[in-house]
């Protein structure tokens, strides 16, 4: 009886440590695969620019601790650089608003 009554506790015990560790696991699991997809991103920017990949990614992470700080940005959705509409339309240009931005 004593055996048995440990065997259940034992049973339950993992049972805990398992569905308290899952959520766990599936966010490192997203957080790989988003970190793949970044990679991707960045090696087919090498490829265009001829710029390291590591590069791009220190660019982007240092403009994703830019906008952590200041609160005026908008929160960052697929990479961390950011430019307003009269940043990105330029200076001399007469159209202020881009469909690229949105």
């Amino acid at each position: 009886m004593k055996r048995l009554y440990q065997y259940c506790l034992f049973l339950i015990l993992c049972v805990v440590v398992f569905t308290s560790s899952l959520p766990a696991i599936v966010a490192a699991a997203e957080e790989e695969q988003s970190k793949t997809t970044e990679r991707a991103l960045y090696e087919k920017m090498e490829g265009i620019t001829h710029i390291p990949w590591h590069t791009w990614a220190a660019i982007d992470q240092y403009e994703r601790n830019v906008r952590a700080v200041r609160k005026d940005l908008p929160k960052a959705e697929n990479i961390g650089v950011y430019y307003t509409e009269e940043q990105w339309s330029g200076l001399l240009s007469p159209k202020k608003s881009s469909p690229l931005l949105g």
